[in-house]
């Protein structure tokens, strides 16, 4: 109107601010065929609807907002709190106002937290540790560490401790010979065990491992150390229950003293040297060290010597005449035969951590004195008292050789003899039987420790425990006991799978599991929704796995191989269904006789699903303003 007005009255100023009637007909002109336009512009949606009307499409009738909310209780709390049905939330409109929600049902808000979550096949021997924050395979194995081992390990920081080759020997007793036969011939075959041990860096199988005399031999061809050992069992059925353990060990071969030291002179051991020096004397001593030998106490030790002895002479033997003689006669010469000065008698002595004692040794005692062809041996019984000492200032196990007496020491015409040392081996072999310090077993994922430093003389260990059953199962360990009535689970699954079979919910009362009721809302785990278990007891805190807790064990009613399993994106408890509510006041209505068959007629939802649409992100903020109650999780709040 304002541009036509421009064109045919250019004098006349089309403008709603002018007090004219061309301007107020302009108005009312304009405003009446804007209603037209929209009129107009409605006809396709009308179309639309009355086709929709004759395919017999209908609105669906309102229905009110739902959702699931989760509670959460204040830290420090440690009672379940009971939320009655029909407990009222709020959120808030734009404008300000409040939308109502009550919850469906009562639900008992407890303080235990998920902590861990384990995946368990009997059948197959499998346990995996899941984490609770990733998605979860249900009764399916899954790409995560399997658990299960049959373990027994055996630790001795002396009788294991072997560098080189050796043997260790392995006694087991059972209480019964026949059980203990038995027992000893599975350990020795290797398809049911295999031994191994550790080099300080990975772990290495033993070269032959063998049956002998109710003993587990096993033999070590490689060069290095070892440190503990471990037997892996596998393919067997029942338990295992041992009363004792012993070990022995020998080395099979020579193994050079790690120093040699001349007082406190360190010698060569590529060239040796002199065991006393060249000048021996009274109270002059000879150092043996080695580390991993000389610890080991109770053990049986040869000790090889390769010496020489070189003599040491400033006598002059040549025939000379006798000048004190009256009548010298040409042929009257005298030979002068020098006394040989040599070790008589040492002593070996070792440090006990207070001072140096002695040594009682066998074999060539007297092995310095040079009257015994090399090689000679020596041989004693490491102290149970022995301890390291610092000799030049580096700490180690040290045993010593002192002189005590050395023949013709004063004589006049001396002839040392002088031990020169090339090289010292030993061997060590343990005859007697040592229990071990520690047994660690693993079976099932649980962790047994025994410290048998503590003197522990009789002791009953289960090395071989089987696990129980015929079962898929989820175990869901919580930090405090889920007792609730209802104990609320909200299961957050990724898709549909459908396990064709019924699911059970166990929980362990401290003697077994026991099966409890519930009511499930997932229909067996096809979809999400929310479990209510019905749990009346405390439930005691157990170790399962390693780990203590409080155990839920969830399991189809049938092993079956199933190729889908359903995928748990999520665990959230004390979590329950509420709707929008709202309560309008009290009103009452009067009826006469004469209004008989009268209806009443309320109207109280409308435009629900609107409001719902338009402010999911309030739900899940106001919501979690409740003192009691919040919904945390983008997951679940899709589901409003």
């Amino acid at each position: 109107m304002a541009e036509l007005a421009s064109q045919y009255l250019p004098e006349w100023r089309a403008d709603r601010d002018t007090e004219d009637p061309a301007a107020a007909l302009t108005a009312l002109y304009s405003e009446m065929f804007a209603q037209t336009i929209d009129r107009f512009n409605a006809v396709p949606l009308k179309l639309y609807t009355e086709y929709l009307n004759l395919l017999g499409v209908t609105e669906p009738t309102p229905v009110p907002a739902k959702g699931i909310v989760r509670f959460t209780v204040h830290e420090g709390v440690t009672d379940s709190i009971f939320v009655e049905k029909g407990t009222r939330l709020f959120i808030s409109r734009e404008n300000g106002s409040p939308v109502i929600y009550e919850t469906d049902n009562a639900v008992e808000a407890t303080p235990a937290k998920l902590a861990s979550v384990y995946y368990a096949d009997s059948r197959d021997g499998v346990i995996q540790k899941l984490n609770p924050e990733n998605q979860m395979c249900f009764f399916g194995p899954s790409r995560a560490e399997n658990l299960q081992k049959h373990n027994l390990r055996i630790l001795h920081d002396e009788v294991l401790s072997i560098n080189g080759k050796g043997t260790v020997e392995v006694t087991i007793d059972c209480g019964n010979p026949q059980i203990t036969s038995a027992v000893i011939r599975k350990l020795s075959d290797p398809a049911n065990a295999t031994w191994i041990y550790s080099d300080g860096v990975k772990e290495m199988p033993f070269d032959s491992v063998s049956e002998s005399a109710g003993r587990i031999i096993l033999e070590k061809e490689k060069k290095g150390p070892m440190g503990d050992i471990r037997v892996l069992m596998k393919n067997m059925t029942g338990e295992i229950i041992i009363q004792s353990v012993g070990i022995t060990s020998r080395s099979k071969e020579e193994i050079p003293v790690d120093e040699m030291l001349s007082e406190n002179l360190p010698l060569e051991p590529e060239t040796g040297g002199y065991c006393f020096g060249k000048n021996i004397a009274t109270f002059d001593s000879f150092y043996l060290r080695e580390d991993n030998v000389f610890s080991k106490k109770g053990a049986e030790v040869v000790l090889t010597f390769d010496m020489s002895f070189i003599q040491n002479s400033t006598v002059d033997t040549r025939a000379h005449y006798v000048f004190d003689k009256d009548i010298i006669d040409k042929n009257d010469k005298v030979t002068i035969t020098p006394e040989d000065v040599y070790v008589s008698r040492v002593v070996w002595e070792y440090f006990n951590g207070y001072g140096w004692s002695r040594l009682f040794v066998k074999g060539d005692k007297n092995l310095f004195s040079g009257k015994v062809e090399s090689p000679m041996r020596l041989s004693f019984t490491i102290p149970d008292d022995i301890a390291p000492v610092a000799e030049t200032a580096e700490e180690g196990y040290y045993i010593r050789a002192r002189v005590v007496d050395i023949e013709n020491q004063w004589s006049n015409i001396p002839n040392y003899i002088l031990p020169y040392i090339k090289g010292v081996t030993c061997r060590f072999d343990y005859a007697q039987k040592q229990t071990p310090q520690y047994l660690i077993a693993e079976n099932n994922g649980n962790t047994t420790k025994l410290d048998l430093k503590k003197d522990i003389n009789e002791y009953r260990m289960k090395i071989y425990e089987e696990m129980p059953g015929n079962f898929r199962a989820m175990y869901l360990c919580f930090t405090a006991s889920p007792h609730g009535l209802p104990l609320s689970l909200m299961f957050d699954i990724n898709g549909r799978v459908s396990l064709d079979q019924g699911i059970r919910y166990e929980v362990f009362d401290g003697t077994a599991f026991r099966q409890v009721s519930y009511e499930d809302g997932t229909d067996c785990f096809e979809h999400s929704g929310i479990v209510n278990l019905y749990l009346h007891d405390e439930l005691p805190r157990t170790v399962f796995f390693s780990e203590e807790g409080y155990w839920l064990r969830i399991s189809p009613e049938n092993y079956r191989n199933q190729d889908n399993v359903p995928v748990v994106t999520g665990i959230f408890t004390n979590c329950v269904r509420c709707s929008q509510k709202e309560h309008s006041e009290e009103m009452t209505f009067s009826t006469g006789v004469q209004e008989a068959g009268k209806k009443i007629r309320k109207n109280a939802i409308h435009n629900v699903a609107g409001i719902v649409q338009k402010h999911p992100k309030h739900l899940q903020h106001d919501l979690g303003t409740h003192p009691l109650s919040h919904l945390n999780h983008p997951s679940v709040i899709s589901h409003c």
